[in-house]
């Protein structure tokens, strides 16, 4: 439906997040190995060189905790992206939407009866679309607030978008 525009932008993300967590796993995989080698060779060698081995595998696990750090304030950052694109594709559709309705309510004074009961179907008409579309309305200003809500990156924006709501 809405979505559709956006659909392959959210599709691509969701491809590299799959691609960059089956490296993280490899990667978790090479670091669980090296533990456990250093263990073996903590216990196999003492002094200095038991010390070093330890002090080589601290600096591995404090990158490790980085990495993934940095990684989920991506994720955090590329879900919010996400989040506001498909929002902004809420909006615009409706909006689009609320031109075209605005488009066809006639504003002309109507000359006879017959023209003003035209007009009223034609208005009756238009407040059964407005009315039926007022759902899809709520559940983009309900989008938005979930995203202030949520501290999303976008809220500043999203928030100034949200002000305009009068669906309430």
């Amino acid at each position: 439906m809405y979505f559709l525009r956006t659909q392959p932008f959210v599709e691509l993300t969701v491809f590299y997040w799959d691609e960059a967590a089956n490296c993280l796993r490899a990667v978790l995989v090479q670091v669980r190995q090296l533990q456990e080698n250093a263990a073996q060779l903590r216990t196999i060698y003492a002094g200095e060189k038991a010390e070093a081995i330890m002090l080589k595998e601290m600096e591995v696990m404090e990158a490790w905790k980085e990495l993934l750090g940095s990684c989920e304030a991506s994720r955090v950052q590329v879900t919010s992206v996400t989040d506001k694109v498909q929002f902004f594709s809420v909006v615009r559709e409706n909006l689009m939407w609320m031109e075209g309705i605005m488009g066809q309510i006639g504003w002309d004074e109507p000359r006879d009866l017959t023209a003003l009961g035209v007009m009223m179907k034609q208005h009756q008409d238009l407040k059964a679309k407005v009315d039926g579309r007022s759902k899809t309305i709520q559940q983009c200003a309900d989008l938005g607030k979930i995203l202030i809500a949520a501290g999303n990156l976008a809220s500043e924006e999203v928030g100034l978008t949200n002000q305009c709501n009068t669906f309430e």
